[in-house]
Formats: C-alpha cells, sequence, structure tokens
C-alpha cells in the first residue's frame, strides 16, 4: 500500500514538533528510567539545555537536549530535541550544560525563533534540513497519580488498547511514538469515561471505560475533554473567525454556572462578553462578562484547578512549533 505524501509529510512534522516538546520528553525519561530502574524525584520535569559531551574517545559534540536529574544526581537523563533518542550518561565533569536561549527571551517578552534540525530519519525531506521552530508555553490539566504525571492515562491506553485488540479493533501508532493513539477523558452521556478511537473496515469505533472499569465499544462519538490551552484557543479562534467576533488573549481557566471552563475576553454588539470553551468539551459559545467566576491565577507555572470535582493540575510545559515562512516580495 502506498503512503499518501502529505499525510507522510505531516505525520513527520508532528513528530519534529513533539521531538520538541517538554511534555512529551518528561514522560519518555520517566518511562526510561522505569525501564532501568533508576529513582527519579517525585513530578521531575525534564529541562531544555545545549548539551556538550563526548560521544566517543576522539569526538566531542554540542546536542539540545531535555534533561532530568536522577535522585542521587549519578545520571543525567536525555532526550534528544531533533532525533527524539534518549540516553542515560554518567553525570561526571565532562559534561557541560548551558542554559537554553528561547527560555531567556521569553521572560523578556520575545519571540524565541530557533533554527534547529528535521531528523535525516524523516526521508520525505531528503536529509538532515535546518528549519525554524518558536518555542512557548501552554498550560495542560494534568492528572498527578502517586506523585507522577501520565502513569494514569498510560495504564487506561494500555488496558483500552488490550480490549480493542481482542476484538479486532486497529487503533492508530506513529512509527517512532508508540503512544500517539492515547485514552481520553470525554464525556459519554454525561458520565465521565476513558475513550479510545479505533478503526475497522473504515468505520469508527470507541473503546470506552468508566469509572467503575466497566468497558464497552461504541460508534457514539464522545466528547473529549479540552485539557490543553493551547487546544482551546485553537477552538475559540475557530469560532469568533467563523461569527465575526475579535478575540486576542490566550484562554483563562474560569467556571461558568460551576462548570470549568477556558474563557477569552472579548466584545459583542459593544458589551463586554467572554467566549467560553468548556472543559467537557460541549460547545464554543459567547456569555457575558459577569457570568463567569474564580478566573485563577495563571501567573503560576503550576497550580490546582477544580475539574468536574476531580483536582487536576494546571501545569505550564515548553512546546515548539514551526516558524511561519514569510515570503519574499517578488
Amino acid at each position: 500500500m502506498q503512503t499518501n505524501f502529505k499525510i507522510k509529510e505531516r505525520t513527520e512534522r508532528e513528530l519534529a514538533i513533539r521531538f520538541k516538546r517538554q511534555r512529551a520528553a518528561t514522560e519518555t525519561l520517566h518511562k526510561l528510567a522505569r525501564a532501568k530502574g533508576i529513582q527519579l524525584e517525585t513530578d521531575a520535569i525534564a529541562k531544555p539545555y545545549r548539551v556538550v559531551f563526548d560521544e566517543d574517545a576522539h569526538t566531542r559534540k554540542g546536542f539540545y537536549e531535555y534533561v532530568i536529574v536522577s535522585a542521587d544526581k549519578s545520571k543525567l537523563l536525555t532526550f534528544n530535541m531533533i532525533s527524539g533518542q534518549e540516553r542515560i550518561l554518567t553525570n561526571d565533569g565532562s559534561i557541560v550544560l548551558s542554559g537554553f536561549s528561547p527560555l531567556d527571551l521569553m521572560s523578556r517578552g520575545l519571540t524565541p525563533l530557533v533554527s534547529m534540525a528535521i531528523s535525516e530519519e524523516m526521508p520525505s525531506y531528503g536529509g538532515s534540513v535546518q528549519v525554524g521552530f518558536v518555542f512557548d508555553q501552554w498550560f495542560v490539566l494534568e492528572i498527578l497519580s502517586d506523585g507522577h504525571y501520565f502513569y494514569e492515562q498510560r495504564a487506561m491506553t494500555e488496558k483500552l488498547r488490550k480490549f480493542a485488540d481482542e476484538n479486532g479493533l486497529g487503533y492508530h501508532i506513529h512509527c517512532r511514538d508508540k503512544l500517539a493513539s492515547r485514552a481520553k477523558l470525554a464525556d459519554v452521556d454525561g458520565k465521565t469515561c476513558w475513550s479510545l478511537r479505533c478503526e475497522k473496515n473504515e468505520g469508527v469505533y470507541y473503546v470506552i471505560c468508566d469509572m467503575d472499569g466497566n468497558i464497552a465499544i461504541t460508534t457514539e462519538h464522545p466528547r473529549v475533554w479540552v485539557l490543553q490551552q493551547r487546544v482551546a484557543a485553537v477552538k475559540i479562534a475557530s469560532f469568533a473567525k467563523k461569527d465575526g467576533i475579535q478575540v486576542n488573549n490566550r484562554p483563562l481557566l474560569a467556571y461558568v454556572d460551576n462548570l470549568p471552563v477556558w474563557a477569552v475576553y472579548t466584545q459583542v454588539n459593544g458589551k463586554d462578553s467572554f467566549v467560553i470553551c468548556p472543559i467537557d468539551g460541549s460547545e464554543v459559545k459567547v456569555v457575558p462578562y459577569k457570568a463567569l467566576k474564580s478566573i485563577a491565577d495563571m501567573k503560576q507555572d503550576k497550580f490546582l484547578f477544580n475539574v468536574f470535582g476531580k483536582d487536576m493540575y494546571a501545569k505550564q510545559w515548553l512546546e515548539a512549533e514551526f516558524a511561519p515562512v514569510v515570503k519574499e516580495a517578488e
């Protein structure tokens, strides 16, 4: 079967961005540490550095890497921003960690543009190519289980995938990202469930698991929760553009009628209002200014937020996007 070039290229672009995301690197390195029996500090976060070390006896190189230091300080677990390669290095005096320039630029309110390579392992680009990336920080609502992010979602993903396998359902897997198709929190008939999108004979199915552990298959599209600020921003911008509404700010976390929402201030017919994207995935809409309650303090990089009775952390992660290409005037 031939691969559609545009789909293949899009997948490679998505993976190139994913390698540069702090959240993906943190999850990968936590998984690596558990596999190798290396103890990490609870809630350890992968931090970006320019890492210089001896690749072999004759070669010393520098790499853009996300790094977590082991709890006993003896090991450095690194995730390469270009290739996604994982390494475990002995933390001796030969390794130099220097700052990551985008963080300094962001702290001064500037746009951090970094020229980095797309791996030569992505064949449609014909080798390693330097590409501009813009780094930014966005909030994601995270579940914290036993002091760690990711574990609850990963366990549910494995559980629902096993059920899908037993029932002959397929699901999407990137060649370099074995958890690309993940279980997601969703609303199903007014109840909170974990949902995994699957396919069979060109039909779309969903394996769902309620909070009591009951698993079922449905063809009804669950309403997936919007737990990422960046996703909410896209949904709100799309709604605003269609309705001719001007929105210029990032979504805030807030409550409307005691329901958690992402909200952006706007004016509609001269009246102060908010465009809201409910976290439960229901429709984006406009509400009066006074309808918004208890706006969270999003100046911190992590804080608790109540989502349908469940405490979740709003955690700010460093992410990369392809820099827009400015065409020269002809």
